[in-house]
């Protein structure tokens, strides 16, 4: 991943001009995943139930479609 670009008399303006923009874009691209992560998790929690208080000696269903139980 290019983090930087580290330049010297030699390089070429045209190389240092394409570096600096690659740079630039790779900035834009990861701020804007950063903020659609942000959003999307704020709008699903939005959407969320407030989980409900269990004690200890409560009695709960488990759903177990999701597991992977012994078939006997």
């Amino acid at each position: 991943m290019l983090k930087e670009f580290r330049s010297n008399e030699t390089t070429a303006r045209g190389i240092k001009e394409f570096a600096m923009q690659a740079l630039h874009n790779l900035a834009e691209a990861h701020n804007a995943i950063i903020e659609t992560r942000a959003f999307q998790a704020n709008q699903s929690n939005k959407h969320r139930w407030e989980e409900p208080e269990i004690a200890g000696n409560d009695l709960i269903y488990l759903l177990t479609k999701n597991l992977n139980l012994p078939k006997n």
